[in-house]
């Protein structure tokens, strides 16, 4: 039995809708697998799925211990989903704790992975590396920051990407007037919303646009990220809508202040014209978002962050620097002013993510278990 060590639904997170996906694509490859559960403690009784085997609140520290000694009883192999603000202590470090007590063979995900890490982030990676068997980076550029910046051995590293539900090529016209969104071109940001996002870039582009596209929509889909409410409450999403007033565009602005459903979501994605990443931290390895829009074959707009910058060839995306509104503004409407352009971006990311499913990655997951496990340093 495989051991999937996170967080879960309905916890509103990027690594929980990436659990979910993965212990269903590792069971259909044949793999029987349950979760243990690392959360704030409100969160906890949330969640109440039989699959979860085993919880703790990410700020009992004893309880790390205690978690590893039980898997190593009952399962085969650990599959430990690294993030730093998903553990408690400082960056995270009590996954430290947890990691020394495992006496089960540990393959660690890696969804962050700092290209400049202070002291202690780089610390806290390289010795949870040294204590597991395999880290998984989801892209290559990935495998070079881990062995350049942090010293770790190439071949305890292995590359599989982020996963995407297989779907059907989505009719944007028909989608879009199920919605009422049929007015004009629809531009699409989506994810938990918070300054990293940097979503004001492209609200300082609207004006330009607008300018050649009146009837243009940008919808901004998702809820505040928990962290970010905790902290500021609706501080960002507040700016946002501030910002776009004092522009005159706020009629072109929608937010869907809310976790949407799955079907709602991938009926929103699917009927947007453009995808836009305006992401200003460059170093993102990987992006469950990004991921989403080669599902669903979208013409895809982002800064040149990590991954994006990997996957997005000319011919499957753009690229655009961050923090430049005038450079985003001159993309999109030269997107708009050639439909025939979108089309062919959408139909290329969407040829792409056909190697991406969750399918093909549970197999991949499925065979790099089975390979035998170097022992942990």
């Amino acid at each position: 039995m495989v051991a999937l060590v996170g967080t879960y639904p309905p916890i509103h997170c990027g690594i929980a809708t990436f659990d979910r996906d993965l212990k269903t694509a590792l069971e259909e490859a044949g793999l029987p697998v349950r979760i243990a559960l690392i959360a704030h403690p409100e969160e906890l009784d949330r969640v109440r799925a039989p699959e979860v085997r085993w919880r703790i609140p990410k700020t009992d520290r004893p309880a790390y211990r205690a978690l590893a000694e039980a898997l190593s009883r009952e399962a085969e192999t650990v599959l430990l989903n690294h993030e730093y603000g998903l553990f408690g202590g400082p960056e995270g470090a009590w996954v430290l704790e947890f990691a020394q007590a495992l006496s089960t063979p540990l393959v660690t995900i890696l969804h962050t992975i700092f290209p400049e890490p202070t002291p202690d982030q780089a610390r806290i990676l390289r010795t949870l590396a040294r204590l597991s068997h395999r880290v998984v980076t989801m892209a290559e550029s990935g495998r070079a920051i881990l062995t350049q910046t942090y010293g770790i051995p190439p071949d305890r590293i292995a590359v599989i990407p982020h996963g995407i539900p297989d779907l059907p090529y989505p009719d944007r016209a028909a989608l879009k007037r199920a919605l009422g969104l049929e007015a004009g071109p629809l531009l699409l940001t989506f994810g938990l919303i918070r300054p990293e996002k940097g979503l004001e870039t492209v609200i300082q582009a609207l004006p330009r646009v607008l300018e050649r596209h009146p009837n243009a929509t940008y919808v901004i889909a998702g809820a505040t990220h928990p962290y970010q409410r905790r902290a500021h409450e609706e501080a960002y999403r507040e700016s946002l809508a501030a910002l776009a007033e004092r522009l005159g565009v706020a009629h072109a602005v929608r937010f869907y202040d809310r976790f949407l459903p799955e079907e709602e979501l991938r009926q929103l994605i699917g009927a947007a014209d453009l995808y836009l990443l305006p992401y200003p931290r460059l170093g993102q390895i990987t992006s469950g978002v990004l991921s989403y829009g080669f599902a669903l074959g979208k013409a895809i707009l982002a800064t040149p962050f990590l991954h994006a910058k990997e996957t997005l060839t000319p011919e499957r995306g753009v690229l655009l620097p961050p923090n430049d509104p005038a450079a985003w503004a001159d993309a999109i409407t030269e997107l708009l002013d050639h439909p025939e352009r979108i089309e062919a971006l959408s139909c290329a990311a969407y040829a792409y993510g056909r190697r991406l499913t969750w399918r093909t990655i549970g197999q991949r997951y499925r065979e790099l278990l089975a390979q035998p496990m170097p022992l942990s340093a």
